[in-house]
């Protein structure tokens, strides 16, 4: 999902001809789960996987 949600375009949710409704969908495993995300859910979500995986690579080279 990391790589999923990296590669979202966010300028494209102000662009109408490219983003018009400003949602975007994303899938997992298989297409078994559906998430649909407007612009700032998708923002905060970005945010949430930079800080998430940040912190690890911080615990990890602390406890080393």
């Amino acid at each position: 999902m990391r790589q999923k949600v990296q590669r979202i375009d966010i300028s494209s949710h102000f662009d109408k001809d490219l983003n018009y409704n400003g949602i975007e969908v994303i899938t997992l495993c298989n297409r078994e789960h559906l998430f649909v995300f407007d612009t700032l859910q998708v923002i905060d979500l970005k945010e949430l996987l930079r800080s998430t995986f940040g912190i690890l690579e911080l615990n990890s080279l602390v406890s080393h």
